[in-house]
């Protein structure tokens, strides 16, 4: 597989993971859109692996749904991984 497969296949990881968060953590697309002070368009293109997210954004996301310990953990190298581009 080449680096940008891999980068594909990490992206739409790290989008499932995300979105089960925000689920987790009882937050509407909506509601969570607006505490993290973007459209819910842009977060559903983040949550269908159609944007790419960057460390930051992830860990903004991260906050305001509660993730902590391992998941923090992986979910930063998951979004590192994600953003590798592929030659």
């Amino acid at each position: 597989m080449n680096t940008r497969s891999v980068a594909q296949v990490r992206r739409r990881q790290l989008a499932r993971r995300l979105r089960k968060a925000r689920q987790a953590a009882g937050l509407t697309l909506e509601t969570a859109a607006r505490q993290l002070d973007c459209s819910s368009s842009k977060l559903s293109r983040i949550e269908t692996a159609d944007q790419r997210v960057d460390v930051r954004w992830v860990r903004s996301m991260m906050d305001l749904y509660g993730v902590a310990g391992e998941d923090w953990t992986e979910l930063l190298e998951l979004t590192r991984a994600a953003r590798a581009r592929g030659w």
